[in-house]
Parts: C-alpha cells; structure tokens; sequence
C-alpha cells in the first residue's frame, strides 16, 4: 500500500493543511474513492493510529482520503470553510494529483464520532457528488449534544448562532432527511454504534426517522462503548458494505 503524507494550500481554509492518501500499490486509473473523516480531538493520522485499517483494506482498488479539519465539526464559519474543503476542494484537488473516480456512484465518505456526524453532513448536502456514507457513532443529532454539553455553549455558538437557527439547514441531519426533494437520489447511509456507547439512542433513532422517509440504510451494533477497539472490530462489515457497493 502507497500512504501518502500531503501538505497542501486550500483557498477554502485560506491556510495550509495536512491530508493522508491511501493507494494500492499498483493503482488502477479512476479509483473508487472513500473520504474518511477523523472525530474531535483527532487529526489526519488518526485512522491510521487506532484501527487497522490499511490491513482491512489490504490491496483493494480504492483511495482511502483522510484530511485534517481540527475541530471544526465540518462547518463553515467566517475564518474557515471547513465544510467546503471537505465536500468540494479536497476531492478536486486530489483528483488533480492522483488518478480517482469522478462518479458519484465511486464515491463514498464516512467519519466516526463528530466525523460521523460531518460525513453524514456531506452525503445528505451533496448527493450529487456522493453515492453514500459510512457513520462510526455519529453525532447525529447535534442540537442535542449542544444541550447534553453546555460547556460547549460559546464554542458552538460562534459557530452555529443559536440551536434554533440550526433548524432545517445544512447541519440539521434530521431536517435534511425529512424534507428530502422527491426527485433527488438519495445516498446510500450505513450507521455502526456501540451498544454502550451514550450515541447509541440518537443514532438508532436516527435510523428509525431515514426508515420512515424511505433511505436505504443499515444499523449495525457490536459490545461496546465510545472506543476505538469498538470501531476497529466493526472494519470488516464497513469494508463489505463498502465491497458490494462498488466492486459487485
């Protein structure tokens, strides 16, 4: 496997950044792509640190893109514009460098914990651009976890403004799925939660809400709480979901 350590400008952060890229090492042109998104308290590294992933993946014809987003949660705010780098810039940049996919249907992201939540963001905002999404303990209710931290108060308000202005707009998860076009595609969304996990009740309700507005998803839970050995057992059935959707 070819792991990749890019430094590189992005006009939408207006700063330089750190992003990871995983090859196989005989890449074959128009690679599917997955774009694999680190929580809060993580960097690019991440993935490649706690789990094993590069085993998981093994030599399988796919790019494996992980940037760095600080904390962020993946939001555009005066300074930066974190979500327009993930979902637009970096996947146009990479596809300068490297030899990738420029389908839709060859393009996956996915995240765990606050990348779950950024990943999901992404599909539901960009379907035109992403087949589907892979969530790891996704917050995926972040009005929610607003209130269940009120230390978090300032920060999310520099963001954010208020939880009411949250509503029906691009981080509103359950607003987006709820008043989906009815012509527009919709991604394909794979959850994983530990069953101890505090994120497990927003995420199987949040699976219960894409049911009803008729999303094709999976919910799958294994022993566990808010960990990496929990997310590192669950790869495998990632990896399949990931298979059967792009090399059936």
């Amino acid at each position: 496997m070819i792991i990749n350590h890019m430094r590189m400008g992005s006009r939408a952060l207006g700063m330089q950044t750190s992003v990871n890229v995983l090859l196989p090492d005989y890449p074959q042109p128009n690679l599917p792509i997955l774009l694999l998104l680190h929580g809060l308290g993580d960097d690019e590294n991440t993935w490649l640190e706690q789990t094993r992933l590069t085993a998981v993946i093994g030599e399988r014809q796919l790019a494996v893109i992980m940037p760095r987003v600080d904390r962020s949660y993946y939001t555009d705010t005066v300074a930066s514009g974190y979500f327009k780098f993930v979902s637009q810039e970096l996947l146009g940049r990479c596809r300068q460098v490297f030899s990738l996919s420029s389908l839709a249907s060859q393009t996956f992201v996915g995240g765990v914990s606050m990348g779950g939540f950024g990943a999901l963001k992404v599909a539901l905002n960009k379907p035109d651009d992403f087949a589907g999404v892979l969530s790891f303990s996704g917050v995926t209710d972040l009005i929610k976890q607003w209130q269940l931290n009120p230390d978090r108060d300032d920060w999310f308000k520099s963001m954010y403004g208020t939880q009411a202005k949250m509503l029906e707009t691009i981080d509103d998860l359950s607003g987006l799925a709820a008043n989906w076009p009815q012509n527009k595609r919709k991604p394909i969304v794979w959850q994983f939660c530990g069953q101890s996990d505090p994120f497990n009740k927003m995420n199987a309700e949040f699976h219960k809400q894409l049911i009803l507005h008729q999303f094709q998803t999976t919910y799958l839970t294994l022993p566990g709480a808010h960990t990496w050995s929990v997310w590192n057992r669950s790869l495998d059935s990632a990896m399949a979901f990931l298979d059967n959707q792009l090399f059936k």
